[in-house]
């Protein structure tokens, strides 16, 4: 629930962007909305893995021996969208 919250506030902040800098360059406008799919995906993964860990494998002890695809991709995800910032930051 607290990831959808702050899914909300990067949403209004995406629409702020859009908004006040129509004229950033193409490569920094394609960076923004990049990272904003990637944390939406992200979002959607961590979301999956909740619903599936808390819904879907109620009452079966076997879960904890089970690695579902969404729990895999959520630290790679995570590296990813961290690295594309630190490198823009970089150069």
């Amino acid at each position: 629930i607290l990831n959808w919250m702050f899914m909300g506030t990067l949403v209004m902040q995406l629409y702020t962007y859009y908004q006040n800098y129509p004229s950033d360059q193409i490569a920094v406008r394609i960076l923004v909305y990049t990272l904003f799919i990637l944390d939406f995906a992200q979002t959607i993964m961590l979301t999956h893995h909740g619903w599936w860990w808390i819904v879907t494998s109620w009452g079966t002890p076997q879960v904890f021996s089970v690695l579902v695809w969404s729990a895999a991709m959520i630290p790679f995800m995570g590296g990813l969208i961290a690295g594309i910032v630190q490198i823009f930051y970089a150069l």
